[in-house]
């Protein structure tokens, strides 16, 4: 029933006792400016969490890369749900381990359609479609995974 604060309950847990020390800001910060340089990368417009800096930078690091590819982060919920957000990161810094071209592109508008966030967190987002629309995106979904986990287990 509590779908929402359960989730922003679980996150604030992981981003308090795992993330915060794992995420060195200053490295982060260099290495978005190196690839918004490298890659001609202006406006990349992302949710605040928490009022964290290091998850907002996080986000920010998730959001420049996958602009590379065209497709557009802007926050933890819908963007990285369908797998091709982490699919993107590991292509970009393995890119043969994962070509990113072995992706279907799912609708590449559905970040920028629907990310306007929900409740005052901006932790869900809500938004409706047709039935063929969510099959295909639950395809795609599954897809994605299985690539997605395919990799990982390779990485080891």
């Amino acid at each position: 029933g509590q779908r929402g604060k359960t989730a922003l309950l679980l996150w604030q847990l992981v981003h308090h006792f795992t993330i915060t020390p794992l995420v060195d800001i200053p490295q982060l910060q260099l290495e978005i400016s190196r690839i918004r340089k490298e890659h001609r990368i202006q406006d990349v417009s992302v949710v605040q969490y928490f009022q964290s800096e290091s998850i907002s930078v996080l986000l920010e690091w998730a959001a420049v890369i996958c602009r590379t590819c065209g497709y557009h982060v802007t926050n933890f919920s819908n963007s990285f749900s369908d797998g091709t957000a982490f699919c993107l990161l590991i292509g970009f810094y393995l890119p043969n381990l994962l070509n990113v071209q072995e992706l279907f592109k799912i609708q590449l508008e559905k970040s920028t359609s629907t990310s306007v966030p929900m409740g005052t967190n901006g932790w869900f987002e809500e938004f409706s479609s047709t039935s063929d629309e969510t099959k295909r995106i639950e395809k795609q979904r599954k897809f994605n995974f299985k690539i997605l986990r395919k990799k990982v287990l390779e990485i080891g």
